[in-house]
């Protein structure tokens, strides 16, 4: 899922970088 959260431009930036 990182990768399509990563890939997915909806998901805010905030949402992306905490994610990684």
């Amino acid at each position: 899922v990182n990768t399509f959260v990563l890939t997915d431009p909806a998901v805010p930036k905030p949402a992306a970088r905490k994610n990684k």
